[in-house]
């Protein structure tokens, strides 16, 4: 389901709950307490399946404060009645047995509570023999489902058929229904697990804003096949558009969505979405195909494949596949924000082999270019292929030997093209680490060389430029901790001072083409990096070393961070004089100063500030706020 999909889902299918985080047993956290907890007169049962094999073995109880007539033949029960059998409980204030057809009417404060229901009402007749029974006015509780709601009459016509008449349902209590549900005739079957309801209206804070005449929903996580809710919008490039998706449940592990959708100003489309899952393959293929545009008179389409797979311990793969069949598909046909602002689309495909500890990667990756403001030149480069391979041996006496490698063949229709191999063998040592600090000295060397494509009018065609370049770098810090509080909490509070020093010489590097370098954003991060450029085919030269204090608040429990400070800057004591093509170079005598704040919060809260600050200007060059919510895994 679409998340747009999935919240209609919820709201129109509330019985569904359960297959969308509800937790089956319990009150837990993560129990979809929607707007607030049950009512009062609710028991709060654990909820369970109901078993009526059991019922039928087990002996009936009944206690009361006064009994007239004869227990084995009719009776009738006064004064705090309750009786029980199995997971069954009923309590009323006068209750009459009849032994012979072993059926009960109970009145007055009448509540009965089961393993799939509560309710109480005026008046209830109860079958034992059948498991059958009828309720008028009605309150009831749905433990599994977190449903509460009112009903005209209910009719129990055994242990899996439940009829609601006049029926009212929602998520929330009495007193802060944000949302409910209003039906004629709810029909729920246990043993099919759906439901089917008719003349249903959907009221969002008092107000109804959808009707349904029919509709069905599942009881549990099961799916089922069946018409989702219609989307229904206008645009001033499609019109009206209506879509009408309709979910086919083919089995377990696979499903597919057909989604007819017609636009008054495009014509008629039809949108298929696959998907399945093996226990080591997983896929997804969307499919979008419109016959004949109206306003274009042309067939528009487009494709979208996602599929990963775990074909032996030491092999897996992954493909990525977006394509259009035009650049203005989603700005003329697109429903969401960032479809339309798409600029390109990607097509990867990945192998992965792994073992110990060596890593290879195999990966052929091209674009789609949608952007029209983009020009041919300035389009990414296709990588056809590109091998990634590398090495790490981190215990070999105190030392860690590193190799990273690769080969990979850039192509472009307009810009010069060729291979590239780059070989990065480093060495650090880890001997000096210790509980309370560390000295990291580490020594890489880096061998570039490029064999370039013929291409007219360009000054690098044919040429095979080499680049050779060490580098080193030391990094050091220190940890201390101290016991303290964080709002009542025990914690422990860290102080953690670091030092990093990096060298890499000055190579002239204009000889060599740009493939794939581009500046990286300033970070805290971007502190402790040996290069200030992405890719490879720009590396920075650097004589610098940076200052950095952190501290963290830790739980004592389980060593969660609650919160965390950091700054730190960068000091240069030369110049950076390699730059991207059309840069100066950089001769400021230091960096800004850059300072995050992160802290984590009860309840899935958290929040992250990032600040830098040019100390020179006096002005702030980013700042950057994040508000984070995640309560658990399936919801953010």
């Amino acid at each position: 389901m679409k998340p747009n999909r999935t919240l209609l889902c919820l709201l129109l299918c509330p019985w569904a709950i359960v297959a969308y985080g509800a937790e089956s047993s319990g009150y837990s956290a993560s129990t979809w307490r929607l707007c607030a907890p049950p009512p009062a007169w609710i028991q709060r049962r654990a909820p369970a399946v109901v078993d009526t094999l059991a019922r039928q073995q087990s002996p009936l109880e009944v206690s009361a404060a006064e009994v007239d007539g004869e227990l084995e033949q009719q009776a009738r029960f006064s004064g705090d009645v309750t009786l029980q059998r199995a997971d069954q409980t009923l309590q009323a204030a006068v209750m009459h047995y009849d032994q012979p057809q072993r059926r009960v009417l109970a009145s007055g404060g009448v509540y009965y509570g089961a393993a799939d229901v509560e309710l109480r009402a005026e008046q209830m007749e109860l079958a034992l023999e059948q498991d059958s029974g009828a309720v008028t006015q009605a309150e009831y509780w749905l433990p599994k489902r977190h449903g509460y709601g009112t009903a005209a009459a209910i009719l129990l016509r055994d242990a899996e058929h439940t009829d609601y008449q006049q029926v009212r349902y929602t998520t929330c209590t009495p007193d802060a229904q944000s949302w409910h549900l209003s039906a004629a005739e709810l029909r729920l079957d246990e043993t099919t697990q759906t439901g089917v309801g008719r003349d249903a209206t959907l009221h969002l804070f008092g107000a109804p804003v959808l009707y349904l005449p029919y509709f069905s929903f599942p009881l549990s996580d099961q799916r089922k096949s069946g018409f989702l809710l219609p989307n229904i919008a206008s645009t001033e490039s499609t019109g009206l558009d209506v879509s009408v998706p309709y979910y086919w449940n083919i089995a377990p592990n696979v499903d597919a969505t057909f989604t007819p959708r017609l636009m008054s100003d495009r014509g008629a489309m039809l949108g298929v979405e696959g998907r399945y899952l093996l226990p080591t393959q997983q896929g997804e293929a969307q499919l979008e195909y419109l016959p004949q545009d109206s306003e274009l008179e042309k067939s528009r389409s487009s494709v979208a494949l996602r599929q990963s797979g775990l074909w032996a311990p030491w092999l897996r793969s992954e493909v990525v596949l977006d394509y259009v069949s035009d650049r203005d598909y989603y700005r003329d046909l697109g429903n969401a924000p960032d479809v339309v602002s798409t600029q390109h689309l990607e097509q990867r495909a990945d192998v992965v082999l792994q073992g110990g500890p060596w890593t290879v990667l195999g990966r052929v990756q091209t674009f789609q270019t949608l952007d029209p403001d983009i020009s041919r030149s300035n389009r990414p480069y296709q990588r056809l292929p590109q091998l990634l391979g590398s090495y790490r041996q981190p215990n070999l006496g105190g030392f860690d030997l590193g190799v990273q490698a690769e080969y990979v063949y850039f192509d472009h229709p307009d810009n010069l093209t060729g291979s590239r191999v780059d070989v990065l063998p480093s060495l650090s040592y880890l001997g000096w680490q210790k509980p309370w600090g560390y000295v990291t000295p580490k020594l890489s060397y880096r061998h570039t060389r490029y064999d370039l494509d013929t291409r007219s009018g360009h000054p690098l065609s044919g040429a095979q430029p080499e680049r050779q370049l060490p580098l080193a770098s030391v990094d050091a810090g220190l940890w201390f901790e101290r016991p303290t509080q964080w709002f009542g909490t025990a914690v422990t509070q860290t102080l953690e001072p670091r030092l990093y020093y990096l060298y890499v010489p000055e190579r002239d590097q204009d000889d060599l083409p740009n493939f794939d370098s581009a500046a990286l954003d300033f970070s805290f991060a971007q502190l402790f990096r040996e290069n200030r450029f992405s890719g490879t085919d720009r590396w920075a030269d650097a004589n610098q070393l940076t200052l950095a204090l952190t501290s963290r608040w830790l739980t004592e429990t389980d060593g969660a961070e609650l919160a965390r400070v950091s700054a730190g800057r960068i000091f240069y004591f030369a110049d950076r004089d390699v730059v991207l093509p059309g840069q100066l170079p950089e001769d400021e005598s230091a960096s800004a100063w850059v300072t995050e704040l992160s802290t984590r919060w009860g309840l899935g809260w958290s929040a992250r500030a990032t600040v830098q600050w040019d100390s020179e200007a006096q002005n702030a060059e980013q700042s950057v706020l994040q508000l984070h919510y995640q309560p658990d895994r399936r919801r953010i």
